[in-house]
C-alpha cells in the first residue's frame, strides 16, 4: 500500500510490473476530515493534520504487505456485491485508523529504490523469458550486483511474492496456456517450462491448479498429443 498527497502523482506516470493493477484507490479530503471527524475515528486518535504531516510532506510512503494489512483488505475481495460498498465504507475508516497508529516503519520511494526496481525489472525479464533454464539466487546476485536479501526484498515488494513462488506460478500458467494452444506433448511442455522430468511438472500443477495437467487439457475440450495414433 502507498500512501500520498494528490500533488504526487499529478503529473507522474505510473508503471505496473505485471503490466496492470488490481486494487482499491482512496482519497481523502484531509481539510473536510478535519471540520468534519467521525466519532469513532476521534475516539481511535486519527488526526487530519498528524496524517498530512506524515504522509503529505515529502515522497510516496511504501508500506509493506503485512498480516494487519490482509487482514483489512481481504474481505472487500470475498464479500457479496449487494454489501461491497457498505463494508468498503467500513474499511475506510479502519484504514485511517491503521494509518495513524501504524509504526513508523513505512519506506520512502527514494530515486535509489527505483534504480533498483529498474534492476528487479531486468531480472524478472531474464527469468521469464528463459524458462527452460534454472537460475539460483546466487547466481542473479552474482550476474546484477545485487545483494541476494536486497534482491528477494525488493522482487518481493515489486511483484508481489517470493521468487521461487512467483516463478513456480509463472511457469504453471505459460503451461496452462501450452495446453490449451497447443498439441504438444505434457513432457515436452514440462521441459518448455523448466520441469526436468514430468513428474516434478505435474505435482507443482497439481498444486496450483489443483488438477493434473491432463485433466486440465481434458476439460478444455483438445485431445493430448500423447494419445494420437496415426495409421501409415
Amino acid at each position: 500500500m502507498t500512501a500520498h498527497s494528490m500533488a504526487c502523482c499529478a503529473d507522474s506516470a505510473m508503471m505496473f510490473p505485471l503490466g496492470y493493477a488490481e486494487g482499491i484507490s482512496i482519497s481523502v479530503d484531509l481539510k473536510q476530515l478535519s471540520s468534519i471527524c467521525p466519532e469513532v475515528l476521534k475516539n481511535a486518535g486519527v488526526e487530519a493534520d498528524q496524517l498530512r504531516d506524515r504522509f503529505c510532506s515529502g515522497k510516496p510512503s511504501a508500506i509493506p504487505s503485512c498480516s494487519d494489512l490482509e487482514h483489512i483488505f481481504a474481505p472487500l475481495f470475498s464479500a457479496p456485491v449487494s454489501v461491497r460498498i457498505s463494508l468498503l465504507k467500513l474499511k475506510v475508516l479502519e484504514i485511517l485508523i491503521y494509518l495513524s497508529n501504524m509504526k513508523s516503519e513505512h519506506k520512502e520511494l527514494t530515486q535509489y529504490f527505483s534504480q533498483q526496481t529498474e534492476l528487479i525489472k531486468e531480472i524478472h525479464q531474464q527469468l521469464t523469458e528463459h524458462l527452460d533454464q534454472r537460475f539460483t539466487i546466487a547466481e542473479l546476485s552474482k550476474q546484477y550486483l545485487i545483494n541476494t536479501s536486497t534482491l528477494k526484498e525488493i522482487f518481493k515488494a515489486v511483484y508481489g511474492q517470493p521468487i521461487a513462488t512467483y516463478m513456480k506460478e509463472f511457469r504453471v500458467r505459460q503451461a496452462m496456456k501450452l495446453l490449451r494452444e497447443t498439441n504438444d506433448t505434457i513432457a515436452d511442455i514440462a521441459s518448455q517450462v523448466g520441469y526436468q522430468t514430468q513428474g516434478k511438472f505435474s505435482s507443482a500443477f497439481q498444486s496450483i491448479v489443483k488438477m493434473s495437467p491432463r485433466e486440465y487439457r481434458k476439460i478444455q475440450g483438445i485431445a493430448p498429443s500423447d494419445s494420437f495414433s496415426k495409421t501409415l
